[in-house]
């Protein structure tokens, strides 16, 4: 089974109240679907346009993507996931797939994304495989 199925079907409910982080273009879950589910990044829906739509990084790796398709962003996060959505209802479950590799402090991020779930709230990590990721042409630190 797919991974990503995976996910929608064993892993959260329709009801959950869900927030995806940097879904781009192919978000995990689909808001037709999942009524109480939102997305995050850490640009507004324009901003993730112009950074696709212009990077030359990404376009010299052969990675492209219809900026057309990118979803709607409902979160900017500005600061720590705790300011963000001091206002906010918990969610049950957050999703980040292909982002954690982008935080500088692992152990922050921690702490930081439990401040935002509920008491037995979830969170689902996907990681790239960097042999199969535009990061592969990256020098490693």
């Amino acid at each position: 089974m797919d991974f990503r199925r995976h996910i929608v079907t064993d892993l959260i409910k329709k009801k959950d109240r869900i927030i995806e982080f940097g879904p781009l273009d192919r978000p995990i879950v689909n808001k037709k679907e999942y009524k109480n589910a939102y997305y995050a990044d850490i640009r507004d829906t324009e901003g993730v346009k112009e950074l696709y739509s212009s990077n030359e990084y990404l376009k010299s790796t052969g990675v492209a993507i219809d900026t057309e398709t990118i979803v709607d962003i409902d979160y900017v996060i500005k600061g720590t996931y705790e300011q963000t959505f001091h206002k906010e209802k918990k969610f049950d479950v957050a999703i980040l797939s292909h982002v954690i590799e982008h935080m500088p402090d692992i152990i922050a991020f921690f702490k930081d994304i439990s401040s935002i779930l509920t008491k037995d709230g979830k969170l689902i990590l996907i990681y790239p495989d960097s042999r199969y990721s535009f990061d592969h042409y990256r020098v490693g630190t």
